[in-house]
């Protein structure tokens, strides 16, 4: 059953409406984050290994046997599975199928995974039975990160520079996003406030890499600095789905504002209307990007880009040759400020 993970806290002790608890997405701070305080509200404590039994990958065969355990000194008890791949659905279906599980064992398990495709059959078992609470864990948006930072500093406060720098400089996985926010709050002390300076003193802006840097590179026509980013994005294994979501994203933006600005508006003004606000380190390559695109292009991006993303799912080409293929082909037409995309050349590898 797919559940919302703000619904976890109606769960307690002594309200635990499912058998099994499926946490899954690339938000792996987010999931880890979630098991934790799931596990510490039905056993009290998450390091208990009476109460607690941790099943690694390597341990994976053990599944049906600690599932199946009773608790050696009474009460609840949590199987906590890490890893979690469609290796484990015909375990979950044996175990399904004996009503003792359902009804009334002391057991509950408590799955974490990584990106689970809608077609994957861990994922798919877990949101048709009612018994086992399916929990996506999606990046943070700008919005949802903009109220993760305000709940971490309570009862603090922060600048609206500050906070703007501070989402661009964080990654959007909670786990980072807590420890920076940590590291922040032990520099400013006793001080209320944080500003821009704290940020920059206590964080710094030396982050290895922004996925938000591949796509204002490519739309700006910096064909190094996008060549540059995309290698980054190699190194830190990010998904090239993810790439291709964000390059869509900014497009989006760019478009917003590229109609603003063909209905008379300046391209200063038009970028004040964007939500959420511009952030002003990319403020110059925005309006670089701006000056090269028209609507027309931008519109044509957007079905490239979702064509992009179906072939990512679909083609046996590797994803990384395609969407290098992609990004340096936008990049030298925006270069070139032509005034149609070649698709040919975009999708050359195919």
């Amino acid at each position: 059953m797919k559940l919302d993970g703000r619904s976890l806290n109606n769960v307690t002790k002594e309200n635990i409406p499912y058998r099994a608890f499926l946490f899954y997405g690339e938000n792996q701070g987010l999931v880890r984050d979630l098991a934790q305080k799931l596990i510490t509200k039905i056993v009290g404590q998450i390091n208990d290994p009476f109460l607690v039994s941790i099943l690694t990958k390597e341990n994976h065969y053990r599944f049906l046997e600690e599932a199946n355990s009773l608790s050696l000194v009474g009460g609840q008890r949590v199987v906590w599975i890490r890893e979690s791949t469609d290796a484990l659905t015909k375990e979950l279906e044996i175990l399904f199928k004996h009503d003792s599980f359902d009804s009334s064992s002391d057991t509950i398990l408590v799955l974490e995974a990584e990106t689970l495709s809608p077609r994957s059959s861990l994922r798919q078992f877990a949101e048709k039975n009612q018994l086992i609470a399916c929990v996506p864990c999606y990046k943070e948006s700008p919005k949802s990160l903009a109220d993760l930072i305000k709940t971490l500093i309570y009862p603090k406060h922060i600048s609206q520079d500050a906070q703007l720098y501070l989402l661009n400089l964080l990654n959007s996985d909670t786990a980072s996003v807590k420890n920076e926010i940590e590291k922040l709050l032990l520099y400013i002390g006793i001080k209320n406030t944080i500003t821009l300076e704290d940020i920059q003193q206590a964080i710094g802006d030396e982050k290895e890499f922004n996925v938000e840097d591949i796509a204002l590179a490519t739309m700006s026509g910096q064909l190094l600095n996008a060549d540059k980013a995309f290698h980054k994005a190699l190194y830190e294994n990010t998904a090239m789905i993810v790439i291709v979501r964000n390059l869509l994203y900014y497009t989006n933006r760019l478009l917003r504002a590229r109609l603003l600005v063909e209905h008379g508006m300046t391209e200063m003004a038009a970028i004040t209307k964007l939500s959420p606000p511009l952030f002003f380190r990319q403020k110059e390559d925005f309006l670089k990007a701006l000056n090269l695109w028209r609507s027309k292009g931008l519109l044509e991006m957007q079905t490239h880009l979702q064509k992009l993303e179906f072939l990512i799912k679909q083609s046996s080409i590797p994803t990384e040759l395609l969407c290098q293929n992609f990004i340096l082909t936008i990049t030298r037409h925006a270069l070139h400020k032509k005034n149609h995309i070649n698709k040919e050349l975009l999708f050359s590898n195919l």
